[in-house]
């Protein structure tokens, strides 16, 4: 007998002993729907070969387990044309290229030089020696300034080593070329933090007269407690040719021993 699927159409051979019921479930071979097939109603004159019942189905129509409309097509195999491998190999190599710029700007670009094995001396305005040292956990990043461009940021904290309060605590950062020259070096008071929207924002003047405050964002940078810790945030603008630049470093230039006012 003769069965023609309801969904594409097939039509295939269904042997009658297989129908035990007033009604069968049974599945099309090749795009496979489920339906129901009634014994009463099915035809016994056409010969078609070539077609069969799908083998594993149950008649009961509680214990038939769903089969996807997708199903048939599940082990079908292609080959891609050369043209095309050719096209997806230079499609994911402009993808791991993408990647790898992204990570390049957004992360630090070269080895730093941090200055920090140990607690830096530095002159006061006193005459006096003040231990700060700057700390290992230094951040580094790109980000584009609406103004100028590209900008380099660099940003942590400095702790007072001295026995007694300091002031004015001073940084300065620098960039070095492949041959350890000084490609750019720029200073800031600690204590100044920006958020990386105004970095992106304002106009570089006005980023460097927030660097140079020198009393600190709520006097952070006055009558710093020993053993205290105040962060500093360097921006640099105008940057060389990154090619150029292999390694960058930040120190301690000065503190005070005077009292804040």
């Amino acid at each position: 007998m003769i069965v023609t699927c309801e969904s594409c159409g097939t039509k295939f051979r269904l042997n009658d002993e297989r129908i035990k019921k007033s009604q069968t479930r049974v599945r099309c071979s090749h795009c496979g729907h489920i339906f129901m097939v009634d014994k009463e109603t099915v035809p016994v004159s056409d010969t078609i070969t070539g077609f069969e019942m799908p083998q594993g189905l149950n008649d009961s129509p509680d214990s038939t387990p769903y089969s996807s409309p997708y199903a048939g097509a599940a082990g079908r195999s292609f080959k891609l044309s050369g043209r095309t491998r050719k096209f997806l190999g230079v499609a994911l190599t402009l993808m791991l290229l993408a990647g790898a710029a992204f990570w390049f700007f957004q992360s630090r670009p070269f080895t730093s030089l941090l200055q920090r094995s140990q607690p830096t001396a530095v002159p006061s305005a006193e005459g006096q020696i003040a231990q700060v040292v700057v700390h290992s956990e230094v951040k580094s990043l790109f980000l584009e300034n609406s103004h100028t461009g590209q900008i380099f940021v660099i940003q942590g904290e400095v702790t007072n080593e001295s026995a007694q309060p300091v002031s004015f605590v001073l940084v300065e950062g620098k960039l070095y070329t492949e041959n350890n020259q000084v490609a750019r070096s720029q200073r800031c008071y600690c204590g100044n933090m920006i958020s990386q929207a105004d970095l992106k924002r304002l106009d570089m003047t006005d980023i460097q007269n927030l660097m140079m405050n020198r009393e600190g964002t709520k006097l952070s940078n006055v009558q710093v407690a020993p053993q205290a810790r105040v962060p500093f945030m360097v921006v640099f603008q105008n940057l060389p040719d990154l090619d150029q630049l292999k390694d960058y470093s930040v120190e301690v230039v000065s503190a005070d021993f005077e009292k804040g006012s």
